[in-house]
């Protein structure tokens, strides 16, 4: 537990410091209830997203970190491909898995494109010990509001 509290102050004071220096338009997107994101602007062709995985208890608190290319925004819709590095700092796995999430955003009202649909499909390799090698797939539907 003590090991894992620099772990997150680190991760906190980097993405302050990224997003004050980049001074890029932040997104909040809610996964359903499943996870939180926080992302930097989706509109550039690369892009970060930190997302949290909080519908579980604090020990099994998951934290994902994705870097996305993002493709040719659309009139309706818009396609990412991204790498990400998913982590449990307070169960003492610090790489859990890594993943391949690739995203569909869809934007319904062509008169405010803040806000979008996203449908995400996430193949995951497991890095831990316990699991080495297994893949999962995971599946994420959420909103997005873009300030």
């Amino acid at each position: 537990m003590k090991k894992s509290f620099p772990v997150l102050v680190l991760i906190i004071t980097f993405l302050v410091t990224a997003s004050t220096l980049a001074k890029a338009q932040l997104s909040v997107t809610s996964y359903s209830i499943y996870a939180l994101g926080v992302s930097t602007d989706t509109q550039k062709p690369f892009s970060v997203e930190l997302k949290t995985f909080a519908n579980s208890n604090f020990h099994n608190l998951g934290f994902e970190l994705d870097a996305f290319h993002n493709f040719k925004t659309h009139e309706y819709h818009r396609f990412s491909v991204g790498l990400g590095l998913n982590s449990q700092p307070f169960n003492e796995i610090y790489l859990n898995e890594i993943t391949v999430p690739l995203v569909l955003e869809v934007f319904p009202l062509q008169s405010f494109k803040k806000l979008s649909l996203l449908v995400e499909f996430a193949p995951a390799m497991d890095v831990n010990i316990d699991d080495a090698g297994d893949l999962s797939f995971r599946h994420l539907w959420g909103i997005r509001y873009r300030f």
